[in-house]
């Protein structure tokens, strides 16, 4: 067994996703939405997976024009 394929690096994704919302209530801007993420296969049953969101003119958040969000997300296999 190879060192690469025991540390799960054949299974590492990079994904990035985009979006636009139109909000329904009235004098709301558009909001534009980008996601970088990036899981990480540590071993068989372990899997990590860091991102970060880009938000352009927040509905919910009207007096703010940018936001960005971390996060991580784990995964264990049984």
């Amino acid at each position: 067994m190879a060192i690469p394929e025991f540390l799960g690096w054949e299974q590492d994704v990079l994904g990035i996703g985009l979006s636009w919302r139109k909000p329904s209530a009235a004098g709301l801007d558009d909001q534009f939405v980008a996601e970088i993420y990036n899981k990480v296969q540590l071993t068989r049953r372990l899997a990590v997976t860091p991102s970060i969101q880009l938000i352009a003119n927040p509905s919910l958040n009207p007096d703010r024009d940018f936001l960005a969000i971390f996060g991580i997300r784990g995964r264990v296999d049984f």
